[in-house]
């Protein structure tokens, strides 16, 4: 277990909080909000364009009932991104750990 002379940024209980802890955790608070402001932007734009993208890149041309196919096609990639993720966080994880 380490000290609070071995870890200076350590607090103890009982220590009062200054304004340098409060600019912190304000900055950490307006980053994680940017963030999800931004995650939610694309979730947004990405089901705005959903049709557009299912018309461009999944409805076979002439075909009469591969609209329903090209949506679900278009909403399956967008959550292989989420699977994805996941994926990519246990690995990068691991190795950044």
């Amino acid at each position: 277990m380490s000290t609070a002379a071995e870890n200076p940024g350590a607090r103890t209980h009982g220590t009062p909080v200054t304004a340098q802890d409060r600019s912190r955790a304000r900055r950490a608070v307006v980053a994680s909000s940017i963030g999800n402001a931004l995650e939610w932007f694309d979730v947004i734009v990405y089901s705005s364009f959903a049709v557009v993208i299912s018309a461009l890149f999944f409805e076979p041309a002439g075909s009469e009932g591969g609209q329903v196919l090209g949506i679900l096609l278009t909403f399956g990639t967008f959550g292989v991104s989420y699977l994805i993720r996941l994926l990519g966080a246990m690995v990068l994880g691991s190795y950044a750990d």
